[in-house]
């Protein structure tokens, strides 16, 4: 079995204060020790809504993107479980971390801008 550690805070608002909550849970080690402990049912179980929230996360980020049923189908059906769906190009995702990077580019020094700028250059070049 492992430790889990279970640090979860709620952040203060209308008025309540910050919550916040430090303790642990014993976990399976691995999923046939978690099969031992649980049964196959709640595993499978668990699992599956897990991985069913995490395909309706990456649809609602294909669908921002602009991508068509038939393209999301099409991602969908090549999603594995445990394994990080392709990313929405172009979308959401995309917007923040160029949001991101032009907030830094302000706290950057000259050299570090120019060393940027040759590691877009490079993988530009990569892409092509």
């Amino acid at each position: 079995m492992l430790k889990l550690d279970v640090n979860t805070k709620v952040p203060a608002k209308d008025g309540k204060p910050e919550m916040m909550f430090n303790g642990s849970k014993e976990f399976p080690e691995t999923a046939q020790e978690a099969i031992n402990l649980y049964g196959d049912t709640p595993v499978r179980d668990n699992a599956w809504a897990n991985f069913k929230v995490r395909i309706q996360s990456n649809v609602r980020s294909w669908l921002k993107a602009g991508k068509s049923s038939e393209e999301i189908q099409t991602l969908v059906d090549g999603l594995v479980m445990g394994v990080s769906a392709p990313r929405a190009a172009g979308g959401v995702t995309t917007a923040k971390a160029k949001d991101r990077v032009l907030a830094d580019w302000a706290n950057m020094s000259d050299e570090d801008r120019n060393a940027f700028r040759a590691a877009l250059k490079q993988a530009q070049r990569n892409a092509a």
